[in-house]
């Protein structure tokens, strides 16, 4: 008896979310739940690393994928705009989850909240690297 092999395609959609400015910021849009490895920030990877001077994340984003996500460690700023961090989804040992290699921003109130997000992701970011901003000011 042949036994036949069945030929599987599989298609990869990937959906460009965000693309820099010419001023190097990067502005996640608002419509984005989930930031996960079938997103593509585009442009970012084409430049040195510190070309992104700001990743803007939107407080609409509920999940993360990493170690994809820490990538955005990249940028010499990172907002976080959400009252409520982002769950971490697919978290791989012995690589960050979170940013952490950047100047970290979060909005007025909410520090212990994201400092306790970052512990519990076994992140850390130097003390003089972590920020508060006003929610209601244009970032």
């Amino acid at each position: 008896m042949i036994k036949k092999k069945k030929l599987i395609s599989v298609f990869f959609i990937v959906l460009a979310v965000a693309v820099p400015d010419e001023n190097g910021c990067l502005y996640i849009s608002d419509k984005v739940e989930e930031l996960a490895n079938a997103h593509s920030l585009v442009n970012c990877e084409l430049y040195e690393k510190a070309y992104l001077k700001k990743v803007v994340l939107p407080k609409t984003l509920k999940s993360v994928v990493a170690p994809s996500f820490s990538d955005l460690g990249r940028s010499e700023k990172v907002y976080f705009t959400g009252e409520e961090p982002p769950k971490v989804k697919k978290r791989i040992e012995g690589t960050a989850s979170l940013p952490i290699f950047t100047d970290v921003y979060v909005p007025a109130g909410y520090s212990k909240v994201y400092r306790a997000w970052y512990k519990k992701n076994h992140c850390g970011v130097d003390r003089r690297r972590w920020h508060t901003f006003d929610p209601n000011d244009e970032i």
